[in-house]
């Protein structure tokens, strides 16, 4: 899955215990990684605009995280936000101009980035070995992940600007991302079979994990379930064109 670095005498090879080790270390890195990844270039930065955007916006996006993990959305102010990120609130306050203007930029942004990190991840290998990535149990890389966005799932259901947001995230990003990785490995299948598919899976999954949340003890046997209905589903598409993983 990953490529290991070349090392005399000759190129190491990662083996699957190996990955299996680092498999949640790079899950953890994907969030780092997607919200340092937002800032345009310098040349395009608007005049006046103070350097390091994109370092201190991952800093309250992170910061974020962590507020919500712990007391949920509404608990989120501009000035905990900055406590948290370690900046004033003055400087926080320039890239955010409202806590409104805070919550839409790290729902568009950082969790957009978090979600299509997730899918590529997952996408690396074979459609059916990715649902058995995004059904492990550290698909997300730190359960803090999967409180937050569950968080942001229910309060959808109360605010009408999150649920758009997320609506355009599905709609327009992640859902047709899906789409396309399944098409390109069942070329024979129709589109509207694919699209039925691909809805389907995921909802599955989101499905899995919202419920997993509700649920104490092990929860290997409703996992076996789900990753099985999503095998079904995706067999309906007739034979992949890549083969399966081993």
């Amino acid at each position: 899955m990953f490529a290991a670095a070349d090392s005399p005498p000759g190129p190491s090879k990662i083996t699957y215990d190996e990955q299996h080790v680092l498999e949640p270390v790079r899950a953890a890195a994907r969030w780092r990684i997607a919200v340092t990844q937002m800032d345009s270039p310098a040349s395009r930065r608007p005049i006046g605009r103070p350097p390091k955007t994109a370092e201190r916006k991952a800093q309250c996006f992170a910061a974020v995280t962590e507020i919500v993990a712990k007391d949920g959305l509404a608990s989120v102010t501009v000035s905990n936000v900055a406590a948290a990120a370690g900046l004033t609130r003055t400087l926080v306050g320039h890239y955010f101009s409202t806590r409104d203007n805070l919550i839409s930029e790290y729902v568009s942004l950082a969790v957009d980035e978090f979600g299509r990190a997730m899918i590529a991840f997952a996408s690396e290998r074979s459609v059916n070995e990715a649902v058995v990535r995004m059904l492990d149990d550290d698909a997300y890389g730190d359960e803090k992940y999967v409180t937050v966005w569950l968080e942001l799932v229910a309060t959808s259901s109360r605010d009408v600007e999150i649920r758009k947001q997320l609506n355009t995230l599905w709609q327009k990003r992640w859902l047709p991302s899906i789409e396309r990785r399944i098409a390109a490995e069942y070329p024979s299948a129709h589109i509207d079979k694919v699209r039925e598919v691909a809805f389907c899976t995921t909802a599955l999954v989101e499905a899995y994990w919202a419920l997993r949340a509700q649920l104490t003890g092990d929860t290997s046997t409703h996992r076996a379930q789900i990753m099985n209905g999503c095998h079904q589903l995706l067999a309906q598409l007739g034979p992949p064109s890549l083969p399966a993983s081993a």
